[in-house]
């Protein structure tokens, strides 16, 4: 758990580093290095990403209903190949989340005709879904846990464009 410090705060973290950040304050529960825009953690009483936010590191644990990704969003760390991170995969309040709304000044990501998703628009490459995702045609991948622990997905309809589906993307997928 957190200890509230004052808003723009110098912290050190063990293996993580020395930063400016905002930790634990009353309005959004987080660990966000200020200098890199990259968030690195996100506790139970966050609310939303940071609007000038580049980059997701950490995990994301709150109940959030309706997120919001910014324009300023340019991906998740880390990224390689055989892996993508899903910032949510550990949220055991991934059931609550109603819709994902990307930003349509994105220059890296959609979520076309409110489909719920986040999609690399580069690469066609469904990167996090919601029990409410509906899969576009022009999506070629699901990568690596992108609906890892989404036990409110009941159903999803995957289009015949899909051809590679990652290893534990529907992972205790429990209503499916």
């Amino acid at each position: 758990h957190l200890i509230p410090c004052p808003r723009e705060s110098r912290v050190t973290l063990k293996n993580v580093g020395t930063y400016t950040s905002f930790i634990g304050d009353e309005d959004n529960d987080m660990v966000y290095d200020t200098q890199n825009k990259i968030l690195k953690y996100a506790g139970e009483n966050f609310k939303s990403l940071p609007n000038d936010i580049v980059s997701i590191l950490g995990t994301i644990h709150a109940p959030i209903v309706n997120l919001v990704i910014p324009e300023t969003l340019q991906g998740f760390l880390p990224t390689t190949t055989e892996y993508r991170i899903n910032p949510f995969m550990h949220n055991k309040y991934l059931d609550k989340l109603e819709t994902i709304t990307v930003s349509s000044n994105s220059k890296y990501f959609v979520s076309s005709n409110n489909g719920n998703a986040i999609i690399n628009s580069n690469t066609n490459e469904l990167l996090f879904g919601c029990k409410n995702t509906q899969i576009p045609n022009t999506v070629k991948y699901i990568v690596s846990n992108a609906f890892l622990n989404c036990t409110s997905l009941t159903s999803i309809t995957i289009p015949s464009s899909v051809t590679f589906i990652g290893n534990n993307a529907f992972s205790n997928c429990t209503a499916l």
